[in-house]
């Protein structure tokens, strides 16, 4: 672990094995979500932030081009992994709840 140099070494060493994978690159195979975004049936709403820093950007663009109709995406350009926290420290955390409650009324 204290050689890993990037999050693919980390998973690969860590984060696959530790859930039951072989490596690397069937932990990023099984475990992604973006192949089920074009069987999505139902309107969803898939946030997330351009400055994520598990996901790259490119990754966001490559999954809006897979997307079923249905599905609305959205990627603020920050928020982090999963934070989307607004003000100074410590931040306030209502902007998710607020999107989500909005896009439920919509």
């Amino acid at each position: 672990m204290r050689s890993a140099r990037c999050f693919r070494d980390f998973d690969d060493v860590v984060t696959a094995p530790l859930h039951g994978f072989r490596d690397v690159e069937h932990y990023w195979s099984e475990a992604a979500s973006g192949p089920w975004l074009e069987r999505i049936r139902v309107p969803t709403l898939l946030i997330n932030a351009r400055n994520d820093p598990f996901l790259p950007e490119h990754a966001l663009v490559a999954a809006a081009r897979k997307a079923a109709p249905c599905v609305v995406l959205e990627f603020p350009r920050t928020g982090g992994h999963a934070g989307f926290i607004t003000g100074p420290f410590p931040g306030h955390h209502g902007w998710l709840a607020k999107r989500l409650l909005d896009f439920l009324e919509e």
